[in-house]
């Protein structure tokens, strides 16, 4: 009982006019708590007391704190209103309470997906985050759209995006984030053939990637030569150091020595051979 507040003397006014130069509370959306889903999470967050008052509402308070030249820091609670007795209270059902942010997606990709990308903690391996839509949605956006032959589907030639994805879904590596979360490296192998590899390594900050196959064939399934190097990038024309760098340290924990060949398609879907060496 403590926690509540009498509601009697509680805002009369109907118009609030906030001074966003001092500390403030305002109303939030809260899209999460559900007209229809009222009465029932007001009994689940409740105390209680709400075994002998009636749910009237719930509210989402934001209260922001603002400080000389630094940022304003929010936090948000949840409230219900109850009718008890008689009288109208106010009751905090939920502290600290995150907001759920609006995703607006443009050809299928979230607006914020780099963002998104260095700040996530759901995903800890490469198929876990595979099969997360936004990912898949930018896989699909950003892979040069070419037909090739590289020993995954048979003696006819698949899509780039349908290759790739046979090596990055199968048995996963933990994500490896550097530099503060700017660059990501997500790499696996391709199920029952764990020789045949695939990764893609992301610059969250410059919003760019480059990925990699590692495979045995090209063209034909006669034309076999191993650990040959496959990379795509639709955004690079020349191949970064940080990249270089994380594919050596990639190399090194899987045991791969040094590729064979090293081939790179563009934007433009045109394929150029570069110094093998790049990786030595």
């Amino acid at each position: 009982m403590s926690l509540t507040r009498n509601l009697n003397e509680c805002a009369k006014d109907k118009i609030f006019n906030i001074d966003k130069k001092k500390d403030y509370y305002e109303l939030a959306t809260n899209k999460f708590l559900e007209e229809k889903e009222l009465e029932m999470r007001c009994l689940l967050m409740g105390s209680i007391i709400v075994s002998k008052a009636k749910c009237l509402d719930i509210k989402t308070i934001q209260y922001t704190q603002v400080f000389p030249a630094m940022s304003p820091i929010s936090q948000v609670t949840v409230f219900g209103i109850y009718d008890y007795e008689g009288k109208k209270i106010i009751l905090p059902l939920n502290f600290y309470v995150s907001l759920p942010k609006e995703v607006v997606r443009t050809n299928g990709i979230r607006d914020d997906f780099f963002e998104w990308l260095s700040n996530q903690n759901e995903y800890d391996d490469t198929n876990s985050l595979y099969w997360n839509e936004d990912f898949k949605a930018y896989l699909n956006n950003t892979i040069p759209q070419i037909d090739l032959l590289i020993g995954f589907t048979r003696d006819k030639k698949g899509s780039l995006i349908d290759n790739f994805s046979s090596v990055i879904s199968g048995p996963p590596n933990i994500l490896k984030y550097s530099d503060n979360e700017r660059y990501l490296l997500a790499s696996a192998c391709r199920a029952h053939e764990c020789s045949s590899k695939g990764l893609i390594w992301i610059d969250t900050k410059e919003k760019k990637s480059v990925g990699l196959i590692r495979h045995a064939f090209w063209n034909t399934l006669d034309d076999y030569k191993k650990n040959q190097f496959l990379l795509f990038s639709e955004d690079y024309e020349e191949i970064p150091l940080e990249f270089v760098n994380s594919v050596k340290n990639w190399m090194k924990s899987e045991e791969i020595t040094s590729p064979s060949i090293v081939r790179v398609i563009n934007s433009g879907s045109e394929i150029k051979i570069l110094n093998k060496d790049i990786f030595n």
